[in-house]
């Protein structure tokens, strides 16, 4: 009786493609679940409100809270998403942030940065407004903006 055999290559390399995308969405909301313990000071309310965000941003709505994060959706008008990353790099940089994980695009199209300072960490991600991809007809490219704001895990 034949077998049709796989080549050894393939399930090593799915389970490669698993943990990669486990450890690369560890800290993100995913990863701060409300049973996971934190180090400092518990988010107090509208620390996120006190972040800096971008001319013509608009919130989607309030902000939420899930265990021991924060986060935030807007709609930015006349930035592309590489271009929200790179306002919160200086405007951070000028805060006080350091960066944790240098802003790039990733191969979902999502741009993504971290920052972090005191006992903070800071996530921004970034991806085209395919609801508005034009800015609302007037050729200004849009952006969809999400902030999420957490107290950094221990071990950190």
């Amino acid at each position: 009786m034949l077998r049709r055999s796989i080549p050894l290559g393939l399930p090593v390399m799915a389970f490669l493609v698993v943990v990669f995308v486990v450890e690369a969405t560890r800290g993100t909301t995913g990863g701060f679940a409300a049973d996971q313990p934190t180090a400092g000071r518990p988010l107090e309310a509208g620390e996120l409100a006190g972040l800096p965000t971008p001319a013509a941003t608009a919130p989607f709505g309030p902000p939420t809270q899930n265990g021991g994060a924060v986060t935030r959706s807007f709609k930015v008008t006349g930035l592309a998403p590489g271009d929200v990353l790179h306002f919160y790099d200086g405007a951070l940089h000028d805060e006080g942030w350091a960066v944790s994980t240098v802003p790039a695009k990733g191969t979902d199209g999502l741009w993504r940065g971290q920052w972090v300072r005191n006992d903070r960490l800071l996530q921004v991600t970034a991806e085209p407004d395919v609801a508005d991809g034009t800015g609302a007809g007037n050729g200004a490219p849009t952006s969809q903006l999400d902030l999420l704001l957490c107290a950094v895990p221990r071990g950190a």
